[in-house]
């Protein structure tokens, strides 16, 4: 729990405890110079909980609690058979908050690394060439909704939430009031030449934010990150008007049903789809940097590309580096390729970080339903011919024990409950810490031409990291 709901809920036990003890045995009088400054505290810290870290859900009960405690606290009750009762609901209704709050918490971000503030931009860039074929009249043009992470210079402008109350639900609200460590449109630090740029996109029907973790430490590092939300996978997503676009089902990737071919053709689609959004956003990126209205204008280095993504977003990654040679690096979060990509690989520094990678045997495979057995060979195949393509100076493939595919992403963090976060063996700090070391490694040495002695290494000094194949020396071109 956060330091004021921690506070909060302490001041609601001393309430509640110091009222019962004082009630019906010390005179009126007395009880005032005991009661009178918990009721303030107990204002005070609703105030300041309210202000500083925002309502949310898991603290309702707790709210209610509140209230009856200082209903509870009124000088000159006796005890009664009412007010235990209502003293004993409050203590239920407090200890719900805080089952709730460790079930589901507040979780906090790694702190970055890097000597750079961040600062954050939200916007909606239309482009107009291009018509929104998800939508039956289809003649909307396309909308996209970009995040930029940004190295900027100290600032005490507002804090960013990790997600605008507007794309959450009801159930993931709380993130609304999550607070992360960017700064919205916080002065943008300087840098001879400007920045390099990566552009990162999200797995299919996740979110912009979905790898924050890492948007942040690459900004502190002195990295432009533009995440980009893909209307109609991507989701829920919220446009310049206010409509609010929720990823559209694709129950056929998921059933007992779909032929391996068919379900290739639907990733392939999205994938082409969504590599024509990312061109189209590196696009408006350098006019960006030219226009004098822009926060970011001039401190974007267009010579210096790269593109990164979790899952899905990983394989438009490498589809936007192999159709476009201005991007000069990508990096693959557990995910194989898609597209003409997948047939061909791409020329530039390509690196992958996986969860272990294993070759099902027979037996494992008939124990499998038709959609579990059709998902894993497509897996299983797509990386065997895959990587022997990546093998060649500046690309690198490390796997990560312990992790598993939700791995990837700031979910981890979302509960201790393994069933609901999706993380896998290997705890969420270690995750994070590696893949946020490869990462910067990477792009460090990709684009910057520094090289990296943690990515030429034949072992790594993580012990959870297998090296399965590193090309050493740099990888600048």
């Amino acid at each position: 729990m956060r330091a004021i709901e921690s506070t909060l809920i302490g001041l609601i036990l001393l309430s509640l405890a110091t009222n019962w003890f004082t009630s019906g045995k010390t005179s009126s009088q007395r009880a005032l110079i005991v009661i009178r400054p918990l009721q303030g505290l107990l204002i005070l810290g609703l105030a300041a909980h309210l202000a500083i870290e925002g309502a949310h859900w898991q603290m309702i009960p707790a709210y209610v609690a509140l209230v009856l405690t200082l209903a509870l606290t009124s000088v000159g009750r006796r005890r009664s058979i009412g007010a235990l009762l209502s003293a004993i609901v409050a203590l239920l209704l407090t200890g719900s908050s805080c089952g709730l709050s460790v079930i589901l918490p507040m979780f906090d971000l790694p702190t970055p690394t890097g000597s750079y503030a961040i600062g954050t931009q939200i916007f909606s860039l239309i482009d107009s060439s291009r018509k929104e074929d998800a939508e039956p009249d289809g003649t909307r043009a396309r909308e996209l909704v970009v995040q930029i992470w940004y190295p900027a210079l100290s600032s005490r402008a507002k804090r960013a939430a990790y997600r605008r109350r507007s794309e959450t639900s009801m159930a993931s609200s709380y993130q609304s009031v999550d607070w992360t460590h960017a700064r919205i449109d916080a002065p943008v630090a300087y840098a001879e030449g400007g920045f390099p740029v990566l552009l990162f996109n999200p797995g299919w029907n996740g979110r912009r934010t979905q790898d924050t973790f890492l948007t942040e430490e690459l900004a502190s590092h002195g990295y432009v990150v533009v995440a980009i939300d893909h209307p109609y996978n991507s989701g829920p997503v919220a446009l310049a008007d206010g409509r609010v676009i929720r990823p559209v089902p694709a129950p056929e990737l998921f059933d007992d049903i779909t032929s391996m071919e068919s379900v290739y053709a639907i990733i392939n689609r999205e994938v082409a789809k969504e590599t024509d959004d990312t061109l189209f956003v590196l696009g408006k990126l350098r006019q960006i940097n030219v226009d004098a209205q822009s926060l970011l204008a001039g401190h974007l280095d267009s010579s210096k590309i790269a593109a990164l993504g979790y899952s899905m977003g990983a394989a438009v990654a490498a589809e936007a580096a192999h159709r476009d040679t201005s991007i000069r690096a990508v990096l693959d979060l557990d995910t194989p390729l898609y597209g003409e990509a997948a047939k061909h690989g791409i020329d530039q520094p390509f690196m992958i970080l996986s969860e272990e990678l294993h070759s099902s045997t027979p037996e494992q495979l008939s124990k499998m339903t038709y959609g579990q057995r059709r998902d894993t060979q497509m897996d299983e195949q797509d990386y065997a011919h895959q990587l022997p393509l990546l093998q060649k100076l500046g690309d690198y493939h490390f796997s990560i024990r312990g992790s598993q595919h939700s791995s990837f992403q700031d979910a981890i963090l979302f509960s201790p409950m393994q069933s609901y976060s999706g993380a896998g063996q290997i705890a969420p700090a270690s995750m994070m810490t590696i893949v946020r070391a490869y990462s910067v490694a990477f792009f460090d040495q990709a684009l910057r031409g520094i090289p990296s002695p943690l990515l030429a290494a034949k072992s790594s000094p993580y012990p959870e990291v297998t090296v399965q194949f590193t090309s050493g020396g740099s990888a600048l071109r």
